[in-house]
């Protein structure tokens, strides 16, 4: 128990400096938290895990990942944009993959914040997310 717990704590300061863009929250902007980052057995990658919500009405920037995206919508609805592929329609229960490297962009469209839980599985030596030009 002792050695999860140091895990966990180790995972979220890792986190905090993993995905220093997530610091700098206005009221209305997109919040995100992470929540764990650990080391995976597949050399050279990590695992995330992280919450977020974004405003109604509010749309994310188009950006993309050195890996690969799980999202669970826990509250409200969203559309995401994904390259390549129809915008997709998702309320909360539902859950998506978003591959390595494809630029997307969610955008809240229902009348109440969209809450999700992310993990991703990205790149050590890579910025954990890029924003798209």
């Amino acid at each position: 128990m002792l050695r999860k717990v140091a895990l966990v704590g180790a995972g979220v300061l890792a986190g905090v400096g993993l995905a220093s863009w997530v610091q700098a929250q206005a009221p209305g902007e997109i919040k995100r938290a992470m929540l764990l980052t650990v080391p995976l057995a597949a050399k050279g990658y990590n695992g995330v895990v992280g919450r977020g919500e974004v405003p109604a009405g509010m749309a994310g920037p188009a950006h993309f990942h050195h890996g690969d995206e799980l999202v669970v919508l826990l509250e409200g609805e969203v559309e995401v944009e994904v390259e390549g592929a129809k915008p997709l329609r998702m309320k909360a229960g539902e859950a998506m993959h978003i591959e390595a490297g494809k630029i997307h962009k969610p955008k809240s469209v229902g009348p109440v914040p969209a809450k999700f839980i992310s993990v991703w599985v990205v790149e050590k030596d890579k910025p954990f997310a890029v924003n798209a030009p």
